[in-house]
């Protein structure tokens, strides 16, 4: 990973002369205790962790100015695990080169979807803590791409120009699993974001292989379609998030719905501190089992310590169960520093 690490400062330096260039990335680390009763799993006690509340990560971005008011794109960001677990490059998380200009933008590679961009709603952001992030993704559909991470490999995706705070992105990927006995399930997402004064409308679509979530109880070709809509309205003494989702998918022949609900609320304490709310809900319905149904909570509170500094204290819990199994039940608490650089 050091080389990694040289490599891409070296390139950032080198490309700079004639393009925009930079190098960015996040640490997470903090300590955590997770406990659970769920069957064949351990209660890892108190433990150093990275990515408690934002997932570390390491990236480089570029930008060639072209003919015509037209520029090139190109970025690449990686997944690291701060507490050194594993002490190589873990996962991709983008890798993209596209054209911007007027028109909008073209971005293909390795991207994330609509349905991921699509969750501004939550005020727990979609991250360590969010209540909403921990019972929506144990059900029939999680947010998952063509990866498992919320993002699209082989994907070629086109985004609208803000349009007085309008904005909307189709993409497309051919995920290339067609076998000579089943076809592939091409992804497609659809997504439209909307932001003016107080207010804030998000709404994403997708259809992936239902494998991509539930593994090798899929066949290759079944698939999921699934949709999510949610708005946040800001009141002045902090803001409000609801949202919405709904999935279906056909398993050999069985048919299964997600339905979830979610709220959360955020209010600044100070000029420097922020605490958040979150609670969410899932029923997971298939034809012959009983429901599956989950219930979470989540709480964050963010000290802004410095602009790229943030100290974090959190806690999130999920009560919950899959179809035709027993109910379990999962605690972490964490705190520790954000740093962004």
């Amino acid at each position: 990973m050091k080389k990694t690490f040289v490599a891409l400062a070296v390139l950032a330096a080198v490309g700079s002369a004639s393009a925009q260039v930079s190098v960015y990335g996040k640490v997470d680390l903090g300590v955590s205790n997770s406990t659970t009763n769920k069957s064949g799993e351990t209660d890892q006690g108190l433990e150093v962790t990275s990515g408690n509340y934002e997932g570390s990560r390491f990236g480089v971005r570029g930008s060639h100015d072209l003919t015509g008011g037209l520029k090139l794109d190109g970025h690449y960001q990686f997944r690291v695990d701060a507490a050194g677990i594993n002490t190589t490059i873990q996962d991709t998380r983008v890798a993209t080169l596209g054209i911007s200009g007027g028109f909008g933008s073209l971005a293909a590679g390795l991207n994330w979807t609509p349905y991921d961009s699509a969750w501004g709603f939550d005020q727990l952001e979609y991250n360590g803590f969010s209540a909403a992030n921990q019972s929506w993704y144990g059900g029939a559909h999680g947010d998952n791409g063509t990866t498992g991470w919320g993002t699209a490999r082989k994907s070629i995706a086109y985004s609208t120009p803000d349009m007085n705070g309008f904005n909307a992105t189709v993409m497309y990927a051919n995920d290339a699993d067609k076998t000579a006995n089943s076809d592939s399930v091409p992804y497609v997402g659809l997504g439209a974001n909307y932001a003016a004064g107080p207010l804030s409308i998000n709404f994403g679509y997708e259809r992936v292989a239902a494998k991509v979530h539930l593994g090798s109880l899929a066949a290759a070709d079944d698939k999921t379609t699934a949709m999510i809509v949610g708005a946040s309205y800001n009141f002045g003494a902090g803001t409000l998030g609801v949202g919405y989702q709904q999935a279906n998918v056909n398993v050999s022949g069985v048919d299964a719905k997600d339905t979830g609900f979610s709220v959360s609320l955020s209010a600044p304490l100070s000029a420097t501190t922020t605490v958040a709310l979150g609670y969410a809900t899932e029923t997971t319905s298939a034809d012959g089992f009983s429901d599956g149904k989950s219930k979470s909570f989540g709480a964050q509170v963010i000290y802004n310590w410095t602009k790229q500094a943030a100290v974090y204290a959190g806690f999130v819990q999920l009560k919950g169960n899959a179809p035709d199994e027993a109910e379990g039940k999962s605690t972490k608490v964490a705190t520790g520093l954000r740093y962004n650089f």
